[in-house]
């Protein structure tokens, strides 16, 4: 859709953050902007991996603190992997498997999981291992898919958008958690993109990144058909595609930065974000991401593609 006039942000009912990694600042810095400028979040927000807890910390003014948080934790951390203390470098871990879940315990407390039972609706996706007998040759597909299957993936157009082989998209809500590290849970698991963050069981059943299903978050009721190589058909209700948006972290560059995409509206950045998807050490340009979404959100209140 380059013709934005008829697009107006304030009838969004459902905003969608998909993940990204570190790629999802820039979903933080966009929207911060946003509502800094007087927008009002939409009462519905679903959130993958990543994702998720950028949409926690905007509902919970708790933006800037998970920023300064994350640096801090960058800036202590020597590496992407950890390795066991003495003479002998012996690798034992990823970092981002004990950083990620710092991070979210740093802006997220009782008070804020308050915040959000007292928000709307927030629901966070994860890829839910349905078959165990299956798990390695399910987790290795979905790393393939999600590294090979890039334009057909992320836009949510594959007949597999929703599940494959062993995994299947599940919803799960933070606000209905107890206690606060329940509720945390639902976030490690959305991003529990394994072997960089292990999975996390949740009701005896093993969960891991949402974004191994699809990083944008197949909506219930949709009904996905077609393949790799045609078009499909995408079975929307007019009025739940006219009212949900998607906050996407990668740069397509045939596609301006609003567009319609098989029924359903995309916001892009302007350009590749130019933050390291899993970097986690001190020059890791976090900043860089917000920065750009601040700018990005900018542009579009300017030219008013937002707000006619």
């Amino acid at each position: 859709m380059h013709n934005n006039e008829h697009f107006n942000i304030n009838n969004v009912s459902t905003l969608i953050f998909s993940g990204g990694g570190n790629r999802c600042w820039w979903q933080a810095g966009f929207v911060a902007e946003l509502i800094s400028q007087g927008w009002t979040l939409p009462k519905d927000i679903i959130g993958c991996s990543a994702g998720a807890a950028i949409a926690a910390s905007l509902i919970t003014d708790t933006t800037d603190k998970a920023l300064d948080a994350c640096k801090h934790l960058y800036a202590d951390n020597p590496g992407l992997i950890r390795y066991k203390r003495g003479a002998l470098k012996i690798p034992v871990g990823f970092a981002q498997n004990e950083v990620y879940p710092n991070w979210l315990k740093a802006f997220i407390g009782e008070e804020e999981l308050a915040k959000i039972r007292a928000f709307g609706r927030l629901r966070v996706t994860a890829s839910r291992l349905d078959r165990p007998s299956f798990r390695l040759v399910a987790i290795m597909r979905a790393i393939f898919r999600h590294l090979h299957g890039k334009d057909f993936i992320i836009l949510g157009q594959s007949e597999y958008a929703h599940k494959i082989a062993g995994l299947s998209q599940v919803f799960l809500e933070p606000a209905q958690r107890q206690p606060l590290s329940e509720a945390l849970q639902t976030f490690e698991a959305s991003a529990a993109a394994s072997p960089f963050i292990l999975a996390r069981r949740i009701a005896g059943e093993l969960h891991y990144d949402g974004g191994y299903i699809s990083p944008i978050p197949v909506l219930p009721g949709e009904r996905v058909g077609g393949n790799f190589q045609s078009d499909l058909n995408l079975n929307l209700d007019p009025g739940e595609a006219s009212t949900t948006l998607t906050l996407l972290t990668r740069h397509f560059e045939t596609k301006p930065m609003l567009f319609s995409h098989y029924g359903k509206r995309f916001i892009q950045p302007s350009r590749k974000i130019p933050v390291s998807t899993w970097g986690c050490t001190a020059d890791t340009t976090v900043d860089d991401a917000y920065g750009l979404g601040q700018n990005d959100a900018q542009h579009f209140l300017r030219t008013s593609i937002l707000t006619n």
